[in-house]
């Protein structure tokens, strides 16, 4: 899936997107992703700088060496994500789980 298809979904309210592995060469640069469910998915090497994942299901996903520098992480579930970012800069991770 393209990071241009995963916005196409949410803007028709889709929320569940869990399980899809987006390219590496996309970007979703201050996107608005606020109660997705991206459980599951891939979202390795990509410029998430950012993003809007307040209150989204990121349990098991991979952010393997992700840029999410500014990123709204507050009260997502990152339980047994892959957390190896390479950059967490300005991102705000209010009451968000980790386990």
């Amino acid at each position: 899936m393209t990071a241009e298809e995963l916005l196409k979904r949410y803007a028709a309210g889709e929320r569940d997107s869990s399980g899809v592995e987006i390219q590496a060469s996309d970007e979703l640069v201050g996107a608005n992703l606020a109660g997705i469910n991206l459980s599951r998915s891939i979202l390795a090497e990509m410029i998430l700088e950012r993003v809007n994942f307040g209150g989204a299901n990121l349990k098991n996903t991979n952010f393997g060496q992700t840029d999410l520098n500014g990123a709204n992480l507050q009260r997502a579930d990152l339980s047994g994500a892959n957390i190896t970012f390479e950059s967490l800069d300005n991102a705000d991770l209010t009451y968000r789980s980790l386990y």
